[in-house]
């Protein structure tokens, strides 16, 4: 008896989803595993990105659960014609990992960047983060130069 599959689909964030996403992303920007991640995932960044522009805010279900998140947004810079489109946020439960929701999302982004004219799409990772970047690369993502991120713990007077 062969299992059947559940069905995934890509869908605008709601106000509803709010909650679980920022939950989902929660398990998955761990400050033991991602610390500059986690510094920035918190329940305001979700909110204004989502209130900017929800229509850059997407949501993976399999039955009626988000499994995954996608957010971006649309950079256009004055004296520039190019537009870019730059995915702030992407996560996957990873119990759903390898089933395609990535792309999904990808896909689905793709196309509401193109819509806008974007010529370009953007996206970062931490340099460790080998799915991430493996993930991306095999879309066709290519590193164009490389970024470093200081921080320094003032809170103690040395």
């Amino acid at each position: 008896m062969s299992e059947l599959k559940s069905v995934i689909t890509i869908e605008q964030m709601g106000f509803r989803d709010l909650t679980k996403v920022y939950d989902l992303g929660n398990k998955l920007f761990t400050a033991d595993k991602w610390q500059n991640l986690y510094r920035f995932w918190d329940e305001y960044e979700i909110l204004e990105r989502f209130i900017a522009d929800d229509k850059y805010s997407l949501v993976a279900k399999s039955e009626k659960k988000i499994i995954g998140f996608a957010i971006g947004t649309v950079i256009e810079k004055e004296q520039n014609s190019w537009t870019y489109g730059y995915i702030v946020w992407m996560g996957v439960d990873p119990k759903h990992a390898g089933k395609g929701v990535g792309k999904k999302l990808l896909q689905r982004m793709t196309k509401l960047f193109r819509a806008q004219g974007v010529k370009i799409m953007m996206v970062d990772t931490a340099s460790d983060n080998e799915a991430a970047l493996k993930f991306f690369k095999k879309h066709h993502f290519e590193p164009t130069e490389g970024h470093v991120f200081l921080s320094k713990n003032i809170s103690k007077k040395k």
